[in-house]
């Protein structure tokens, strides 16, 4: 290469649209073609319906045989590729090779693509000769208006309000092109009254206004914008009518009810968008005809004119058309006037026409019309991926070539014939040890900076689909950025950007390269990137006869030039023992009763898996991400992998030593974290992920150890170099082991705490069911653990929210969780898993219970800062959130009651506590208030039963009303939640009882007496000894005796 020139002209040789580049480039770059297929029936969609009209050809053979043309017979060949397959190309080159060899008689109008728009191609029309001299001076009249420029918004309205009107006015009145009834839209006339209100709702017409919008992209083909419109649909897409959830609202709360249901149907019925969108296509040629001012026969008269001219002077024509699109709106009307014959009755006065069009797969298949495609003579498709390694490497060196030669240069050799054997060669400035490439006339092109290997191994990982394996794509993709790279950015050649790349199936190179000391990490990807992609990716010197060393292929000296490291210790072979690549040969049907080797298959089949695998680890280490699920082999290899290494990490690493509780990692298997380690860039789960493996190459080795573990050693390293990939695994695991330990115990940079969740659970739980008999500051780790699971109490006097919160502590057995994480997450697990003996591992044990215990009302534990990701793990959190959140409630409303109930008995009692041989003096005096009031015979039902619970009990209430009285004074919540926990209203609930049915006898016996007494106040005037004297004053003393009791 010549970098001084090359510089100046790169942007003048790299040029994807042939119809930019100038016809010394353009001849210069300019490479045979020889897989040209040939049918005369054609459906790209259906490969039965397509008939091969000869075996693949070169381009000489359609030009001898087709465009220089012996007899004087009609055609029209249409040249079909997907975009940038070298139609226009082709194209072009047939019109160069007739310009030079054409018949005298023999007049060619090439139609270029200008920028791809009708207003150009017309502009274009105007300036052939052959069209300003037709008589038709009003036809050439409305062609000129047709270039006049209209402003952008204005001529995009009128293209839609066109389209809008051809609706309206549609009764299927128009001219019938004899069009299959594939070719038709069935659309009813109630579709097209909705569809015509639909299309005038202003959120629609927004829609196809915008930009790459329908309406702008016919725009595109119509109007000269300053920019080349090529690859634009110029026509109505389905997706054209994919509307968001936002304008479907939009219409069905401001829209007309037509617009509405249409609407409704196109989001509702994905075909009815195809239908729609084929139907207005119908209208495309009549309403940019009408938006240009040309009318449907202009066309047809221009070239009619054309070929009466050239029959009156006996010759004959032959139009060249790189692009269809460039005609779009008057396409049909341009075919209707080169299928017209020059043969039969009102033609004789026309020229023959030989008629060569450029059109894209995709147009061909969508709007190319079936009537049109019966009159095609020869379809001449250019297929993608055809490219042999001859092909490409002369590709890329004419180009190199040529952007190293200066313009004069060129134009020199075109003047003197442009033969190959004066085919003009630069002077190497650069790239003078570089691989060259020959000619078929012996020209040797430098194809620095590039080798073959480089060339090939570009295309086949940088061009990874059959559709982007084209010549426009070798320009964009491999040619373009690797030569800037080189002439720009030479101290950073290769580009690590590069990244990803495949065709590496030598770890020990990578690993060579990667371990090198005193290098930086870009040079070794630099390197990395050399020796696979320019080079063999060999860990081997190769030494030529006369002493060249070439270091993974490539020539030791080159290292040096790039500043590249030269690698060392590598494996040293002679030239003379490298075999030479030699064609497989064709092996021998083996004999039927003798199967092949299913042990060989199998591991061809492994390698292959393998390869690809790690041809996406390279990408993935090169900045793609990994589609982790997806059911490709080379994915399903790197999910294997991922779970593998999970399991291996939790085997391998001594959890309890890093200070990792073994139930944690229960906590993590049982989430949706089972498998915790995930891999950067990863398209989907990294939500479902607590350590992320980063996409570096030192990451790339333990996942594809892991890969070859699994498919090469059925999961053990016992393949070629198992013992190497066991020491990567074994090295990675020491390097990363503080960072996943970390993850697995931490959450955003937190330590997890879900131990000290459960702990509190269990510690409420103890002190709302009423397992603490001491004071708080007594209780111990050794009664926390004497505590085992209790059932709530069927009797209770505790208040409403009290036995809420119980009912919210024994919710879905969270309580047994409780109990069960504060054993197992300080139980030291001997030997294998499994055994139901627990060890604890007391002094952490006891350290956590005496923190919770001290900070058990204050323990942080809002969402917003304390949620754990791992849910089996925040559970408890939640759990505690619960409790804790309702713990104050249920105090106050037990305060509550146990106070009125307090109240209520020192108001009757005059104390509000009593010892037990104080309650065993009043249960007597009471069943003597009982005896004496039946004595005088006066009702009140004496409850034995009653009496005896009191008695018996005494003992019990006295200390509970003794508690009673220590929930009221006491100031410490714990210490009166553990009190109240005892449910001291229960305990006193009988002695409650019998003191309010005493009350209530009393005043009913107080009511019967003087009811009684009553009687004899009345009337005449009573003897001083009366009756019932006696029973009063009995009654009396007993209210008085009881009154004194109560009182003492």
């Amino acid at each position: 290469m010549n970098t001084e020139i090359a510089k100046k002209r790169i942007n003048e040789v790299l040029r994807p649209d042939t119809m930019t580049t100038s016809r010394s480039d353009f001849l210069a770059t300019h490479v045979v073609v020889n897989n040209i297929e040939l049918y005369s029936k054609f459906d790209p969609t259906d490969s039965s319906r397509s008939v091969r009209f000869q075996e693949a050809k070169s381009e000489e053979d359609v030009i001898s045989r087709f465009i220089f043309r012996p007899d004087d017979n009609h055609q029209l060949l249409l040249v079909v590729g997907e975009s940038g397959a070298g139609k226009s190309h082709l194209i072009r080159w047939f019109n160069e090779r007739l310009l030079n060899e054409r018949p005298e008689d023999e007049v060619i109008l090439f139609v270029r693509r200008s920028d791809n728009t009708l207003k150009g191609t017309i502009k274009q029309l105007l300036d052939k000769p052959e069209i300003s001299a037709i008589a038709n001076k009003e036809v050439y009249k409305r062609l000129v208006e047709a270039t006049a420029v209209i402003d952008e918004n204005k001529l995009k309205g009128e293209i839609l309000s066109k389209f809008i009107l051809e609706v309206e006015h549609d009764e299927d009145q128009y001219e019938d092109d004899n069009s299959e009834g594939e070719d038709k839209a069935d659309i009813s006339p109630n579709e097209k009254r909705k569809l015509v209100a639909f299309l005038k709702y202003k959120k629609v017409q927004s829609r196809m206004l915008e930009i790459d919008g329908p309406i702008d992209r016919i725009y595109m083909k119509v109007a000269q914008s300053g920019k080349v419109a090529s690859d634009i649909d110029a026509f109505f897409l389905a997706e054209d009518f994919d509307f968001n959830d936002d304008d479907i609202e939009d219409i069905e709360e401001n829209a007309d009810k037509d617009t509405i249901k249409m609407a409704r149907k196109l989001s509702l019925n994905p075909e009815k968008k195809d239908a729609i969108a084929k139907y207005l296509n119908q209208f495309l040629d009549v309403v940019i005809q009408r938006c240009s001012g040309l009318e449907s026969g202009d066309f047809e008269e221009i070239f009619k004119d054309i070929r009466r001219a050239l029959k009156n002077d006996g010759k004959r024509l032959t139009i060249l058309i790189e692009d269809i699109t460039s005609f779009t709106g008057v396409n049909a009307a341009l075919l209707n006037a080169l299928t017209t014959e020059h043969t039969g009755y009102g033609n004789e006065d026309l020229c023959r026409i030989s008629s060569v069009i450029g059109i894209t797969s995709g147009y061909f298949k969508d709007t190319f019309k079936t009537n049109y495609r019966d009159r095609v003579s020869l379809y001449i498709n250019l297929p993608n991926d055809v490219f042999n390694d001859d092909y490409l490497y002369e590709f890329v060196a004419r180009y190199l070539n040529s952007m190293s030669l200066e313009t004069e240069a060129l134009q020199q050799w075109i003047l003197e014939g442009a033969s190959s054997e004066k085919y003009p060669v630069h002077s190497v400035t650069e790239g003078k040890d570089w691989e060259c490439y020959t000619t078929s006339s012996g020209k040797k092109l430098c194809l620095y900076p590039f080798t073959k290997s480089a060339i090939r191994n570009l295309y086949n990982f940088r061009l990874s689909t059959k559709q982007l394996r084209t010549p426009r794509y070798i320009l964009q993709y491999i040619i373009e950025p690797i030569v800037k790279d080189a002439l720009y950015r030479l101290d950073s050649f290769p580009n690590i950007e590069l990244k990803p790349y495949n065709g590496n199936d030598s770890s020990a190179l990578r690993t060579r390269i990667f371990n090198l000391t005193n290098v930086g990490d870009d040079v070794k990807e630099r390197l990395y990137l050399f020796t696979c992609l320019w080079g063999n990716a060999k860990d081997n010197v190769i030494v030529l006869d006369d002493g060249t060393r070439l270091i993974a292929g490539v020539p030791e000296n080159i290292y040096s030039e790039l500043g590249l490291p030269i690698l060392s210790n590598m494996t040293i072979i002679k030239a003379s023992a490298v075999q030479p690549t030699v064609k497989p040969t064709v092996a021998p049907k083996p004999d039927k009763t003798t199967p092949p080797s299913p042990v060989e298959q199998v591991n061809a089949t492994s390698v292959k898996r393998i390869n690809n695998a790690i041809d996406a680890l390279n990408k993935w280490v090169g900045g793609s991400k990994i589609n982790v699920g997806a059911t490709t082999d080379n994915v399903v290899l790197l999910s294997n992998a991922r779970d593998e290494i999970t399991k291996y990490i939790v085997s391998a690493i001594n959890w309890q030593s890093e200070g990792v509780s073994l139930d944690t990692l229960d906590k993590i298997s049982n989430s949706k974290y089972k498998n915790f380690i995930g891999f950067q860039n990863q398209s989907s789960g990294l939500d479902r992920v607590l350590y992320v493996i980063e996409a570096t190459r030192k990451n790339q080795e333990i996942v594809e150890a892991f890969i070859r573990w699994t498919e090469l050693g059925n999961k053990t390293w016992n393949f070629e170099n198992g013992d190497y990939f066991a020491l990567v695994v074994e090295t990675w695991t020491e390097k990363n082991k503080g960072a996943i330990v970390n993850a697995v115990k931490s959450f955003d940079k937190s330590e997890c705490i879900y131990q000290e969740y459960a702990f509190g659970s269990e510690l409420f739980r103890q002190i709302f069911f009423g397992q603490i008999d001491c004071r708080w500051k007594k209780y111990s780790s050794e009664l926390f653990l004497e505590n085992d699971l209790c059932a709530k109490a069927e009797l209770s006097e505790h208040s409403l929210d009290w036995n809420r919160l119980l009912d919210t502590i024994l919710s879905t057995d969270k309580h047994k969780e409780n109990r069960k994480v504060v054993l197992q997450y300080f139980n030291l697990i001997q030997g294998t898993r499994g055994g139901s003996k627990i060890y604890l591992n007391r002094p952490e044990f006891d350290a956590l219970f005496n923190k919770v215990k001290k900070a058990l009302l204050t323990l942080e534990c809002d969402e917003s800062s304390k949620k754990d990701k791992v849910t089996t793990r925040d559970e408890f959190r939640v759990q505690f959130e619960k409790i804790v959140t309702r713990v104050d409630k249920a105090y106050q409303s037990e305060l509550q009651k146990i106070t009125e109930v307090h109240d209520e008995l020192k108001a009757v009692l005059g104390v509000s506590s009593m010892k037990s041989t104080e309650l065993l003096e009043l249960v007597e005096k009471i069943k003597g208030y009982y005896d004496e009031v039946n004595k005088a015979q006066l009702f009140a039902a004496y409850d034995a039963n009653l009496i005896n619970k009191v008695k018996t009990k005494r003992g019990d209430i006295s200390r509970a009303l003794e508690d009673i009285e220590k929930i009221i004074e006491e100031k410490d919540m714990i210490e009166v939640l553990i009190l109240m926990s005892h449910d001291p209203l229960q305990v006193i609930s009988d002695f409650r009882t019998l003191v309010n049915k005493v009350v209530k006898d009393m005043e009913n016996v107080n009511g019967q007496i003087k009811k009684k007494s009553g009687g004899f106040e009345s009337g005449t005037e009573q003897k001083p000894d009366l009756p019932y004297e006696n029973e009063k004053k009995i009654v009396e003393e007993c209210i008085g005796l009881y009154e004194r009791a109560v009182n003492k």
